[in-house]
């Protein structure tokens, strides 16, 4: 992964404040869940802010991210850094369209979680762990046959920080150039990260748990709370 930060133009500062407003809001509302009234909107709003960010960092950089629809290699990693937040909306969202899938995806999300722990405990270590993990080749549970993320408007942060500016292929752990490739996890900047932070905080449901896999099963196994 690449460590050299990528510059944020001037654009892309002023949707990071839009961002930074509506995660005060999401704060101040004290909502008593993610699912109640105004949350979602303010989220889905945040989301689609971010990836207007994304492209505008992107767009004033020397890189170009080679990403398109089924290709699919990052969603072989360990999900990691999700707010439980996040999970509970994924939920709510999974329950709502497609609920006689909901069992299925559970008992997928519960295996990759069971195979997760068993590598953290041979490795003693959670980033060895995830580095062993996305050589198994496991896809996330909630692509379809095509490769395509069946929730990718709701996606996860960390999902759509996750940039790759080098030839599909290489994202192939298996491909001997693997190592070379050039990816990039592109965060927000300042007061709107520590704001996303004291969010996560005060919806946190799931102790310590991080992982998408760790935090879906447990969200879609509680009675919906609005």
């Amino acid at each position: 992964m690449s460590r050299a930060p990528l510059e944020i133009p001037r654009g892309a500062l002023g949707l990071c404040a839009e961002i930074e407003a509506l995660l005060v809001e999401l704060v101040d509302l004290d909502a008593p869940s993610p699912l109640a009234a105004g949350f979602r909107s303010r989220w889905v709003r945040i989301l689609e802010l971010f990836d207007r960010y994304a492209g505008v960092v992107v767009g004033a950089s020397d890189y170009r991210t080679r990403c398109a629809r089924g290709c699919s290699a990052c969603c072989r990693h360990w999900i990691d850094d999700v707010c439980s937040f996040e999970a509970e909306l994924l939920a709510a969202h999974l329950r709502e369209r497609w609920p006689a899938e909901v069992p299925g995806w559970l008992a997928r999300f519960l295996e990759a979680r069971e195979e997760f722990a068993r590598l953290a405990d041979v490795a003693g270590s959670r980033e060895v762990a995830c580095q062993a993990f996305v050589r198994l080749g496991r896809a996330c549970p909630l692509l379809d046959a095509q490769g395509a993320c069946r929730v990718y408007a709701l996606r996860p942060l960390v999902c759509r920080g996750f940039l790759s500016f080098s030839e599909p292929s290489l994202c192939d752990p298996a491909h001997p150039g693997h190592a070379g490739a050039r990816t990039y996890l592109l965060d927000l900047e300042g007061p709107a990260h520590e704001l996303l932070d004291e969010l996560d905080l005060a919806h946190e449901r799931f102790g310590s748990a991080r992982g998408l896999a760790e935090l879906l099963p447990r969200a879609l196994a509680e009675p919906l709370r609005g």
